[in-house]
């Protein structure tokens, strides 16, 4: 074989591994470290150790006295009274308190390689950072998006590919897939079920706790379902936001701002007709991470300190009555809650009717996430295809070359 036939080949094969890191690259999700998590008056710090401890209801009364749940923990998925999901840093899903609800031991992973995971009422979403989606737990109200509902107690099952965000509330659950396209499945108040992925809404990058989800323009929305509607409605909040928990919000420039006093936006009673909003209050300077419960909060600030922040008197004009943060610890795991980065033009408010059921006998089977992920699986076959094609070419065609000149 000659010199310019090994260079062409060797140029060949270095655009066929250009070509499959940038497939990879464009499906890939950063691994999320939410390093808090309040449940009623019950509190979950991981602390940098990795020891994940927790106090309040049914635990110890304070910080200082508080309980070692797990070691060598990254990221605090969900807590309740019931069941505590993780992330170790070894990025295996556990269910390490109340581990019984989803059948495994405390030992044994529920998923491994997985980089965000959310957690409904019995159910989970766990997304690895190849942009796989996959679903475990109940279904009785097609929280899973297996396309019926069922009693049986599931364990992870693949559902979606290029996924980039994830949020589980309740009996239902979201998706943002990487073109961001929204994604719904599952059960909302009195609404009818929706048992598979059905698109919402489109030009959107993340979601978060009480039904936030963000646009491309950074704009963040509440979305709501309203009884006898077939599409969902979506409610701007506030712009330049980076992240949301509830009623607490996070802008680009790093400040906290409170949406409601003592009450937070939940998806079950918040509505635009509610009389008791405020306007946005800026709350604390220089935070990277909140976790809103319904008594307290925790705040994780840029120079890496924990502080608890009472949710009373959040917004009020009266200094006597201004809340006070309690600082929890210097230094607390640095929390990793990226913003994935999408190009096109899309509208986040683009109308998606007709695609939800008004009737609970109607079940939306064939969805725009299955032609999606059709879609694209089709197009990497394809260009997988033409790139073996072109080099086969190419060497038949030098090998031809070389064998004429020889004679």
């Amino acid at each position: 074989m000659t010199m310019n036939v090994q260079n062409q080949l060797r140029l060949l094969m270095l655009s066929v591994l250009a070509f499959f890191a940038i497939c990879t690259a464009a499906n890939a999700v950063d691994p999320e470290c939410l390093p808090a998590n309040i449940c009623g008056y019950r509190y979950y710090v991981i602390q940098e150790d990795g020891d994940l401890v927790n106090w309040g209801d049914y635990a110890p009364a304070s910080y200082k006295d508080a309980d070692i749940l797990a070691k060598n923990v990254a990221s605090i998925v969900s807590a309740d009274l019931r069941v505590t999901l993780v992330i170790d840093r070894d990025r295996s899903l556990r269910a390490i308190d109340g581990s019984t609800l989803y059948n495994t031991s405390s030992s044994d992973p529920l998923l491994e390689d997985v980089a965000v995971a959310r957690c409904g009422l019995n159910h989970y979403l766990a997304l690895k950072e190849d942009g796989t989606l996959y679903v475990g737990g109940k279904n009785e109200s097609g929280q899973l998006g297996l396309g019926e509902t069922d009693t049986v107690e599931h364990k992870p099952t693949k559902l979606l590919s290029g996924v980039i965000s994830v949020e589980a509330m309740d009996n239902c659950s979201y998706a943002v897939l990487n073109d961001g396209t929204l994604l719904f499945w599952g059960k909302v108040e009195e609404n009818p079920v929706c048992v598979s992925p059905v698109a919402i809404g489109e030009g959107f990058v993340k979601l978060f706790s009480g039904k936030y989800v963000l646009s491309m323009d950074h704009t963040l929305y509440q979305m709501t379902w309203p009884e006898n509607s077939d599409h969902f409605s979506f409610i701007p909040i506030m712009g330049n936001v980076l992240y949301a928990s509830d009623n607490l919000v996070i802008q680009e420039d790093n400040s906290l701002w409170g949406l409601n006093d003592n009450i937070p936006i939940v998806p079950s009673n918040y509505s635009q007709e509610r009389k008791n909003t405020h306007t946005p209050v800026k709350l604390m300077e220089n935070v990277s991470y909140v976790s809103a419960g319904p008594y307290y909060s925790i705040v994780i600030l840029k120079d890496k300190s924990m502080w608890l922040l009472p949710n009373q008197n959040l917004i009020t004009s009266d200094p006597d009555h201004k809340y006070k943060p309690q600082k929890l610890v210097d230094f607390a795991p640095t929390p990793q809650i990226e913003i994935e980065q999408i190009y096109t033009q899309r509208n986040p408010t683009a109308d998606f009717r007709k695609n939800l059921p008004t009737d609970t006998a109607t079940f939306p089977n064939n969805t725009k996430a299955n032609e999606i992920n059709n879609l694209s699986f089709i197009g990497a076959s394809v260009a997988l295809i033409i790139v073996v094609v072109t080099i086969a070419y190419v060497v038949f065609t030098q090998f031809k070359k070389s064998d004429s000149s020889n004679k």
